[in-house]
């Protein structure tokens, strides 16, 4: 019985390290893949809500903010977005805004300020409050000179929610092995 222990117990631990060497593996590409995923998706938005907002920016009056509005909504609804969609001016201040984000956004995040500064398209994965997001701005222009920013934002929780049921599910895994 000794003899069978010493043989067996190293085998069972040996599997169990591995399996669980593999279950790191899968978590850690699990969150790299959604959150390239999100990533990709956010570009894409804001770069095609940004062909429809630049020549309503460039206009500073009533009917051109309500157009904005307009659009910046339309695109919430069509892409049932958790977050939301910002337009800033340079010095900050938000010009239009869906109605699911929070006061936090009344004045631009870094991100629209270094999308702003850089004239390019920036990226954050941050947290807003208590709540994981993913930010994504790209520059507006106003007579050729880049003068506000466009906002996405994703609501990010779902990641670590799926993190945490491949971390389950591949614990399973391993004691079942």
């Amino acid at each position: 019985m000794r003899t069978t222990l010493k043989l067996v117990l190293p085998l069972i631990i040996s599997v169990a390290l591995v399996s669980l060497l593999f279950a790191a593996y899968q978590v850690r590409t699990q969150r790299r893949n959604l959150r390239t995923d999100l990533s990709r998706r956010a570009e894409l938005l804001a770069e095609s809500l940004q062909e429809a907002i630049d020549p309503l920016f460039e206009k500073s009056d009533r009917s051109s903010e309500r157009a904005m509005q307009k659009v910046v909504d339309r695109f919430a609804q069509r892409e049932h977005l958790k977050g939301g969609i910002a337009v800033y001016e340079a010095d900050g201040n938000s010009r239009v805004m869906t109605a699911t984000l929070r006061d936090e956004f009344k004045q631009s995040p870094p991100t629209a300020k270094h999308s702003i500064e850089k004239n390019a398209g920036q990226g954050e994965f941050t947290n807003v409050g208590e709540a994981p997001v993913y930010l994504y701005a790209v520059p507006l222009q106003r007579g050729g000179k880049t003068a506000g920013a466009l906002l996405v934002t994703f609501d990010t929780s779902y990641i670590n929610h799926r993190v945490l049921l491949t971390v389950r599910d591949a614990l399973f895994t391993a004691l079942l092995e």
